[in-house]
């Protein structure tokens, strides 16, 4: 890729970061066995980029409430601590990274936005939480197979499914850069 094209690509996806996502606005997460996920965004900025990405420091409050009967019916949240992670908003490296308390390291995963096979249960809430934080938007569970193959095209993700294990230890957030 073209200094300039790459340069282009990461200009386009820092001015989405700083987009349309509503500060500590409530976005529910996924919803399995009886419990629901949810989480704010208290704030996000960008603390590196390279020609494939943004790195972005995301604030954020987590809850969780219990359904047991039924997902329909209001439940209480419990939570609301605050945590800080990051997100490499990347078009063809994108990533989550969070810090593994037993290593004191951080744990990058990767995922494939318009890549259906690449969804899963354990992953749900990472792709509602990257839409929101990359580009200010709120998917749905629901919706999540459709819409983050219709957003992966629009937004033109070329993400390749890898043979390679989808996390990896890091020192620190910015290795993800080194890529």
């Amino acid at each position: 890729m073209g200094t300039r094209l790459a340069h282009l690509i990461t200009g386009a996806i820092v001015a989405a970061i700083g987009g349309t996502a509503h500060a500590a606005e409530l976005i529910a997460g996924r919803c399995h066995m009886d419990y629901c996920s949810w989480f704010s965004i208290e704030s996000r900025d960008i603390s590196a980029t390279n020609p494939q990405g943004a790195l972005v420091k995301v604030e954020s409050r987590w809850w969780q409430s219990h359904h047991p009967k039924g997902y329909d019916k209001r439940a209480p949240r419990k939570g609301g601590e605050l945590g800080v992670s990051y997100v490499f908003c990347s078009k063809t490296a994108p990533a989550l990274i969070d810090r593994d308390d037993s290593s004191r390291k951080w744990l990058a995963s990767s995922i494939a936005p318009g890549n259906p096979d690449d969804i899963a249960g354990a992953n749900i809430t990472g792709y509602i939480f990257y839409f929101a934080v990359c580009h200010g938007l709120t998917v749905t569970e629901a919706g999540l197979y459709d819409q983050t193959v219709t957003l992966g095209k629009k937004f033109g993700y070329s993400v390749k499914p890898s043979d390679e294990d989808t996390q990896r230890t890091i020192d620190a957030p910015t290795d993800i850069l080194k890529r």
